[in-house]
């Protein structure tokens, strides 16, 4: 059954989402937002706002998201891309998937989506999702109204 977070009208606050995300993806994601806190956990509110698992297909569309419909900073992408703990987890992932090469077909593959988020999906939002500025008070609100507030319509919407 498909996540709810995955819905474009999903009814779950942020927080519940954010604990199904967790729930549907291996233990390891959660041991790693775990460990590396905020700075991990900030980017995993990034899939469930707007509407991504975790597949290659999925990060790469996010990379998009992220890049264009966020206020993230050249720094923290900085941080992101060179964290030794996830430069660990990015061999592993590209090991498991059959190496660079199939890999690199899975992006590529996937640049037709990534056209519609960055011409289509990342215009119509009314502002920029809040990278690592996320409060307490949206982790209570329900995703819809969030994804209402901000004009995210999901790739799968």
């Amino acid at each position: 059954m498909k996540p709810e977070y995955l819905k474009q009208n999903c009814t779950l606050t942020l927080q519940e989402g954010l604990e199904e995300y967790y729930s549907c993806n291996p233990i390891q994601i959660k041991h790693l937002a775990d460990k590396l806190g905020p700075f991990f956990i900030n980017h995993d509110i990034t899939h469930v706002i707007f509407g991504l698992g975790t597949s290659i297909y999925e990060e790469s569309l996010l990379d998009t998201w992220t890049l264009r419909g966020t206020d993230i900073t050249w720094n923290q992408i900085y941080q992101y891309a060179f964290n030794p703990d996830l430069m660990k987890i990015t061999k592993s992932i590209i090991r498991d998937n059959g190496g660079w090469i199939k890999v690199i077909v899975a992006i590529a593959r996937c640049i037709p989506l990534k056209l519609k988020i960055h011409f289509s999906r990342i215009p119509r939002m009314h502002k920029k999702w809040p990278f690592s500025n996320v409060t307490k008070g949206m982790l209570s609100r329900p995703i819809c109204d969030l994804r209402a507030e901000y004009g995210i319509f999901i790739i799968n919407s």
